[in-house]
């Protein structure tokens, strides 16, 4: 069990910590960044000096092993992996192979407390962005660097939610042209397509200038009724098979 009341005093920033085993989750009150730190040998360190110089939002996850470092990382979408050489259960080696086999692009650096070629090299091979030596840097050179690497991590998320964003549009584009058209199959009117689509007038009239200018719907017969064409039935088809992918 560990318990953490204050990790710093003269911190600037506020900890929610709770009185839990391990894994310990640690909020830091500060666009928000998922790390996972790994280390069978809890201390502030690293979060004493990451306060110093990180102004953005960060939730901390800190696990003491290998498999509880594996089990976050399958729950959290994490951006990027601090982790000890050293752990009780396999080493950093073995962890960073793992980790890449679940998260392919995971940003992954090793923390040791002393240099290793080779084990240095083997890390670079299976994928770490660095390995890390503290004693070869000073505490400010360290905070530097996990800084560096943190802005790094941010800057990646915000592409991926940039990406995120787009599909979601996308995805609501899709199922808006998808309920016209289906409801549009046996001919139905403006009004009630406006009460079915739930959509407001402004938006209704936007999609269906485009399903009319793409042929997927045209206007017939003296009430004016929304009919799915022939293309439009395919286009349905083809929106049901991307819902899926989608979903």
């Amino acid at each position: 069990m560990i318990a953490i009341s204050s990790i710093c005093s003269t911190n600037p920033f506020h900890y929610e910590c709770l009185n839990i085993p391990y894994p310990l989750i640690i909020v830091i009150k500060m666009n928000e960044i998922m790390i996972l730190y790994v280390d069978n040998d809890f201390s502030s360190f690293f979060m004493d000096l990451i306060s110093c110089k990180i102004k953005k939002k960060i939730r901390l996850f800190i696990a003491s092993s290998g498999k509880e470092a594996l089990k976050i990382l399958s729950e959290k979408n994490i951006h990027i992996v601090f982790l000890d050489y050293s752990l009780p259960d396999m080493n950093g080696l073995e962890l960073i192979e793992k980790m890449r086999k679940e998260q392919e692009g995971l940003l992954i650096v090793m923390i040791t407390k002393y240099g290793n070629d080779k084990i240095a090299t083997e890390a670079m091979k299976k994928g770490a962005l660095d390995y890390i030596a503290k004693n070869n840097r000073s505490n400010e050179e360290l905070a530097d660097s996990f800084k560096s690497y943190i802005d790094l991590a941010f800057q990646f998320c915000l592409i991926r939610n940039a990406k995120c964003n787009d599909i979601r549009k996308k995805r609501d584009v899709m199922e808006i042209v998808h309920s016209l058209l289906k409801n549009a199959i046996g001919g139905i009117k403006k009004t009630r397509l406006l009460y079915k689509s739930n959509l407001n007038t402004k938006t209704l009239e936007k999609y269906l200038g485009y399903c009319i200018k793409q042929g997927y719907i045209q206007i017939r017969g003296e009430n004016k009724l929304y009919i799915t064409t022939e293309k439009g039935r395919e286009a349905l088809e083809k929106l049901r098979e991307a819902s899926e992918l989608l979903a």
